[in-house]
């Protein structure tokens, strides 16, 4: 006798995960659009203040995108940034829409006042 477990399905399934549910944002956190050839996603983004010293290292010193995204975000959003692989232009456009929406700043100086203010 083989034990069979029903598991229920769901027809509207989305496998490839471009339309998945979220939870509602924390304090602080701002749904930001990346925007990578024709593809987009939504990433969840932690508030300025909370990310490591060596994500805003990362970033801000090197560019290191990648890094940063490792460090920073969740790990679903950080696999979605790196399969995108954005170029400069779209990495800037995003951070500027980041600062937008009440992120950090976009200007240099500013994210250097703002490192002191965090570190």
């Amino acid at each position: 006798m083989t034990d069979s477990i029903d598991r229920p399905t769901n027809d509207t399934d989305d496998t490839d995960g471009a339309e998945r549910e979220r939870p509602p944002l924390a304090p602080g956190e701002i749904d930001v659009t990346l925007t990578s050839g024709d593809e987009s996603a939504v990433i969840r983004m932690p508030p300025f203040k909370s990310w490591k010293s060596s994500a805003r290292s990362a970033l801000l010193s090197r560019g290191d995108d990648m890094s940063w995204a490792a460090l920073t975000l969740s790990r679903e959003d950080a696999e979605t940034w790196i399969d995108m692989d954005p170029t400069k232009e779209q990495v800037d456009r995003f951070f500027a829409d980041f600062e937008k929406a009440g992120g950090m700043s976009n200007n240099r100086a500013e994210r250097r006042r703002n490192l002191r203010a965090v570190s």
